[in-house]
């Protein structure tokens, strides 16, 4: 496409950056295209987990480091960016692993934003840092080698060998007492914290809306950017749930707010509507997962998308069958259900949708198949709306 916004969170197996041979770079990538038709991407540098911007073309691009960790435990993860009506971009990001300022002990997860100060940023300097959300994580994998995280207080403490009872596998003595610890993990399959799968758009007068999902509370937050100011709330999930995982938002032309994302704990993709002040219209099951088979995990990597009449629709996976999904919804508020493409190989990871500048709709897709070498590759097609 060669106008409107392109792409979304592209988690590539990519291992250069644009223009230049540098390992380890791309893990997570937005790229955003508007009528100057330069491609501005923020990403993360794996090297150093550092956050990362570059714009331009074909054979033509520049780059540099938005933000860079100052401790090893500080890591970025998720990337998303927004232009406002002048090109000029934001880039909202998820940080791991930074000391809590009132606990030193402790780590916080932040979700923040980078507001460049003109629509061609050039260096870090460039740029103004802000916090959006902020939540308390886990110290597991954060502590330092004689230390041991505290699985109750989720602190950093020092163990000794003072105890008088042989602790538990799952216990360390600290000051002379058998504690619960946290294991550190050798992998996961998503970071504890705030700001994953951050997605973004915008009302009718340019103020930014955030939707994102926070992974240690298992639950669906959405902010609003406005004159300086985020206000960020809790629009779905509890204790109970482990609601918000692939979150996608659009707003329409009446400023509502639709928000796409999945339910781990039902297995199902879940749909909500929200007026201008946060305040929830809708909330709806679009598919639970049912199938003749049996219970099927639906609503992966999910893209939201309003066509010209108005009407939602949402293209998903279903995670058992790795079959790309359409789920549009009717006037009479009922969802239909159609598969896009299905069978082998495997479909709909990292799906996405934007449209060109004469209208025509394009998708993207990460098609994973074992028969072929290399497993996978990136396909694009013309999706009916």
């Amino acid at each position: 496409p060669t106008d409107g916004p392109v792409g979304r969170q592209i988690r590539a197996t990519l291992r250069r950056e644009p223009g230049a041979p540098v390992p380890g770079c791309l893990p997570w990538l937005f790229a955003a295209d508007r009528s100057d038709h330069l491609a501005r991407i923020s990403y993360v540098d794996l090297d150093n987990a550092g956050l990362k911007y570059a714009e331009g073309t074909k054979g033509s691009w520049t780059s540099h480091e938005v933000v860079t960790p100052t401790t090893d435990q500080e890591r970025i993860w998720y990337t998303t960016i927004a232009l406002d009506h002048d090109d000029t971009p934001a880039i909202l990001f998820m940080e791991n692993g930074i000391v809590d300022p009132t606990e030193p002990n402790a780590f916080v997860s932040q979700l923040k934003m980078a507001q460049a100060s003109s629509s061609h940023p050039s260096s870090s300097t460039d740029w103004t840092i802000t916090v959006v959300d902020q939540t308390p994580i886990p110290c597991t994998n954060l502590c330092a080698s004689d230390r041991v995280c505290d699985a109750t207080e989720w602190h950093c403490v020092a163990s000794d060998d003072t105890c008088d009872a042989t602790c538990l596998p799952s216990q360390a003595c600290v000051a002379g007492t058998c504690t619960d610890v946290l294991a550190d993990q050798e992998w996961l399959d998503h970071p504890e914290g705030i700001g994953l799968y951050v997605s973004t758009s915008r009302l009718a007068d340019g103020r930014l809306v955030a939707a994102y999902h926070d992974r240690t509370a298992g639950t669906v937050h959405v902010a609003l950017y406005d004159t300086g100011t985020w206000t960020t709330q809790v629009a779905d999930g509890d204790t109970f749930t482990d609601r918000g995982l692939y979150i996608s938002v659009v707003i329409g032309s009446d400023d509502h707010i639709h928000l796409a994302y999945h339910d781990a704990v039902a297995d199902s993709l879940l749909y909500q509507v929200l007026d201008p002040g946060l305040n929830q219209l809708t909330a709806e099951t679009v598919d639970d997962g049912v199938r003749e088979d049996g219970q099927h995990v639906v609503g992966l990597d999910t893209k939201i998308v309003l066509d010209d009449s108005g009407t939602i629709h949402i293209f998903y996976q279903d995670g058992t069958t790795a079959d790309l999904i359409e789920a549009s919804r009717q006037t009479d508020g009922q969802w239909t259900l159609l598969p896009v493409q299905q069978g082998d190989p495997g479909f709909g990871f990292f799906t996405d949708l934007a449209r060109d500048s004469d209208g025509t709709w394009w998708g993207a897709q990460y098609v994973y198949d074992r028969t072929s070498t290399p497993v996978g590759s990136l396909h694009i097609w013309k999706p009916t709306l």
